[in-house]
């Protein structure tokens, strides 16, 4: 690390108020790989989802000392429910939108400056990544899908392998900055996952554990709670292994809820941005409902639904869009509904698109068909999860 960059955290760290220190200490003082590539968007129509009758409600934990501070540079914005139909991108509970010049967006993850977006083609191959800032403006990043942010952030981190050796890699997203590399020389190499959470990175893979990589001093330990790495968030990873599932504390390895696998209930947990809330997904058979566990209690909430028609806020509510464009977002009691005035409601159109096509033929005739294409313009791709709802 350089002395600038040491001394600029150093500085950073002197002036917080809380005791998690913000991975946007980092900020700043990186080597300058590009320039900032910015195209404004016009604000589009707002979205929307669905309306859950009856009264489902979470306990709100207000405000956390888990919560991020704000970076240092432009302030956060809290971009609220992040969402996206087809290619349109909805954030900010739908008052700010932006539409990209691509068949369809999922993927949405957030930092602390905005939306990171990837794009796919009509056949699901991705066609690039993006940042869509709180104003709707968007950004071009150059940066590999396996990239992971934290809500509280607005660093992406990766992981690269040159000659053997795996890096990770942390790239400020607002200045497009590269502004940490820190070899790993003693990962073997290979499988390499990586996940942001404050100021660590928590990287799979090696021979001796899991490795924490510290940002601000990068100094790499092994974290003796982890042994595999999926989703670490708020200083909370799941783990799952054989007959039982659980969130447990990084620090301690202590199980803060839990459950068993059975024949009738195998699944997993997955949390939300930040570690507030944790879900559980039943992979042994099709959800009508869930339970949603509030974290800082243990408490468990039933929601309707399966899992993957409810995405997370920003700050980890879970939010979901119905197909009549009412948004839904619970975290308070009750769980508010909000009509969105969409351009195009979710799950809108049919699934193919009938097309004309004709052929001639060299006597001069001709045949004409209708061959059906998949429709994407009605795609919801939810924030804080993966793929489409």
């Amino acid at each position: 690390m350089s002395d600038d960059l040491h001394d600029l955290l150093a500085r950073e760290a002197d002036r917080l108020d809380v005791p998690r220190a913000p991975a946007a200490g980092i900020l700043a003082d990186g080597r300058r790989l590009r320039g900032r590539r910015r195209a404004t968007t016009g604000v589009a129509a707002l979205a929307a989802v669905v309306a859950l009758g009856g009264g489902y409600a979470l306990l709100d934990p207000g405000p956390s000392d888990q919560d991020a501070v704000e970076p240092a540079g432009p302030p956060t914005t809290d971009l609220g429910a992040a969402f996206a139909i087809g290619s349109t991108v909805h954030l900010r509970d739908g008052a700010v939108s932006a539409t990209l010049p691509v068949p369809r967006v999922g993927n949405l993850s957030y930092t602390s400056v905005g939306v990171v977006v990837q794009a796919y083609d009509a056949d699901q191959e991705p066609l690039g990544t993006h940042l869509v800032a709180a104003d709707g403006t968007v950004s071009d990043l150059d940066v590999p899908s396996s990239a992971t942010s934290d809500p509280g952030s607005p660093l992406l981190v990766w992981t690269t392998e040159v000659d053997g050796v795996v890096t990770v890699v942390a790239q400020d997203v607002w200045t497009d900055e590269r502004v940490a590399e820190i070899p790993l020389p003693d990962h073997p190499g290979g499988f390499a996952p990586a996940r942001l959470d404050g100021e660590h990175v928590y990287v799979g893979g090696s021979d001796t554990g899991v490795l924490d990589v510290d940002l601000r001093t990068e100094e790499v330990r092994v974290a003796p709670a982890l042994e595999v790495v999926d989703e670490v968030a708020g200083g909370r990873s799941n783990l799952g292994y054989g007959g039982h599932v659980a969130v447990i504390d990084v620090a301690t390895g202590e199980e803060i809820v839990s459950r068993d696998v059975t024949e009738r209930s195998a699944g997993y947990f997955q949390l939300s941005p930040g570690g507030r809330y944790a879900r559980y997904v039943d992979q042994s058979r099709q959800q009508r409902q869930f339970d949603l566990y509030d974290l800082t209690t243990g408490t468990p909430t039933t929601l309707p639904g399966s899992p993957g028609r409810w995405g997370w806020t920003a700050d980890g509510r879970p939010f979901t869009v119905s197909d009549l464009g009412e948004l839904v977002v619970c975290g308070s009691r009750p769980c508010t509904t909000t009509r969105l005035d969409l351009d195009v409601l979710p799950n809108q159109y049919p699934d193919d698109v009938g097309e004309e096509v004709c052929h001639e033929f060299a006597d001069g005739s001709s045949e004409c068909s209708m061959e059906g294409t998949e429709n994407h313009d009605d795609d919801l791709a939810l924030g804080g999860s993966t793929g489409w709802s």
